[in-house]
């Protein structure tokens, strides 16, 4: 495998996952960039609201649905996705109480969790290989864009990205070679590196679904009354329980008017119903009418 960047001056120059000579076998021209993060912290909050965004658009009832249609279950490859996966088992939970902020509280924590160390694993990955050329972005809160926006807006910044993006395009062949040799990447990871250190102090801070808010009480009825059908849907689903009397009983000796036990299918008040039909009363309870 190719060497990692770590941390400091120069750091260690990360190798291409593809080699030179197997690019000219191909005879294809790759241009790769790297749309990395210029604040690793701004960049985690900004993961934390898109994983809001993600529940206040529907993801609970999504997988309601999902779930009772047969589409996803348990040990299916859908269930193990980022999201799916903690929405699954929240409302899914045995545990279940309505209203009870604290188990959304931990299902918020472990899907942004989960979605924030898969944002770092991509990190780790891209920064292996130097056929990417690693391009910082300014992170923003702003999740849409317009044409009219002037670069002094921080969704201006999103229209530089895209200018440098299409200038590393227009670059002879030759010139772009020199980007990617360039000191300035080997930075551009170093500083990464560093700032992943700091991360470890990194605190989650709700944005749209903090405790109390007008959010979080909608989503918190939202995820009872999808927990409650599935719940609803389970039981009525469930397979009727079988009343089975091992095969020694049969061997014992019946009282009177009892009949042999025998293997049914029924509810289990069914089958009280019908063993307490075959009983005799007992004689003792009968009065003496002498």
């Amino acid at each position: 495998g190719a060497p990692d960047v770590s941390g400091g001056g120069g750091g260690n120059v990360p190798q291409p996952v593809l080699s030179t000579r197997r690019k000219q076998q191909l005879d294809v021209d790759f241009r790769c960039v790297f749309l990395c993060p210029e604040d690793r912290r701004a960049y985690f909050h900004r993961v934390d609201i898109r994983s809001e965004e993600l529940i206040l658009s529907g993801l609970l009832e999504e997988t309601s649905k999902l779930l009772s249609a047969g589409i996803i279950s348990g040990d299916s490859m859908a269930a193990r996705a980022i999201g799916y996966k903690q929405a699954i088992d929240y409302l899914t939970r045995p545990d279940y109480t309505p209203q009870d902020s604290g188990s959304f509280g931990d299902f918020f924590r472990m899907m942004s969790t989960a979605t924030r160390n898969y944002a770092t694993q991509q990190l780790k990955w891209f920064r292996k290989d130097a056929a990417f050329i690693f391009l910082p972005v300014a992170t923003t809160t702003t999740t849409t864009v317009d044409d009219d926006d002037d670069d002094d807006s921080p969704r201006g910044g999103v229209h530089e990205t895209r200018d440098k993006v299409v200038e590393l395009w227009r670059l002879p062949r030759a010139e772009y070679e020199e980007r990617l040799k360039d000191a300035s990447q080997c930075d551009i990871r170093d500083q990464l590196v560093a700032q992943g250190k700091t991360m470890r102090t990194y605190a989650q801070k709700l944005t749209h679904l903090s405790e109390g808010s007008d959010c979080h009480q909608s989503v918190l009825t939202q995820a009872d009354q999808c927990t409650e059908r599935i719940r609803a849907e389970r039981i009525t689903l469930a397979p009727k329980t079988s009343a089975i009397v091992p095969p020694s009983a049969h061997s014992h000796a019946m009282p009177p008017g009892l009949s042999p036990p025998t293997t049914t299918t029924a509810t289990p008040e069914e089958a009280v119903a019908s063993f307490t039909r075959q009983t005799p009363a007992d004689p003792r309870n009968r009065i003496d009418q002498k």
